[in-house]
């Protein structure tokens, strides 16, 4: 399964004024310097976490379908809805859409929820998309929610990530011993962090 962006969010978790306020910063000199580092510390927590913050949507693909009528589980989280539910027919190769009454959508909600996932409803069966790649897919739309929705400790966690990378402007610093993640912003965001079992 691989998924491409479809419908970008609408903004960051943290506006450039707020994240202002938290740097005392006054000038508007540095505003671009800063809205890039306010995206870069969103990238950074949405891969710490494996969450999607601000609400977007993300079209997901598969060879197939599950076998045995299992479920298809969402890789992104958290989930909101699924739309364009679609197969290719294995004769015509057309886009169909997948009956509506045939599955369920399970979306786990709260500050930490869950992967959603589509879920076969009673005595149905998947369809038979064709034998090629991609025959299948379905929009997700994930996400908290707009920024203003987006748990407060994750968005002060983004604040912290701003004001290191606007006060170490380079990869080494002299005196310092270098981390991945500064702590506080790590303890901030460990108690959302979406971990993967095998």
């Amino acid at each position: 399964m691989y998924a491409t962006l479809q419908t970008p969010p609408a903004s960051t978790p943290v506006s450039l004024a707020e994240t202002k306020v938290h740097l005392r910063v006054e000038v508007p000199d540095d505003d671009t310097l800063i809205t890039g580092y306010i995206e870069a510390a969103t990238g950074i927590a949405e891969e710490f976490l494996r969450r999607r913050l601000v609400e977007q949507t993300w079209r997901f693909y598969l060879d197939a379908f599950p076998a045995n009528g299992s479920s298809i589980l969402v890789p992104a989280s958290p989930l909101a809805s699924i739309s364009g539910f679609t197969y290719k027919d294995p004769e015509t190769g057309a886009d169909t859409t997948v009956t509506a009454s045939d599955y369920s959508v399970e979306a786990p909600s709260g500050p930490n929820p869950a992967r959603g996932k589509i879920v076969l409803a009673f005595e149905k069966e998947w369809p038979t998309a064709r034998e090629e790649p991609n025959a299948v897919k379905f929009d997700a739309v994930v996400g908290y929610g707009a920024a203003s929705e987006v748990p407060a400790a994750i968005r002060s966690a983004i604040l912290l990530l701003v004001g290191n990378l606007y006060a170490n402007r380079e990869s080494v610093v002299t005196g310092t011993i270098a981390s991945k993640l500064p702590m506080s912003a790590e303890f901030l965001l460990s108690p959302f962090r979406m971990f993967e079992f095998k």
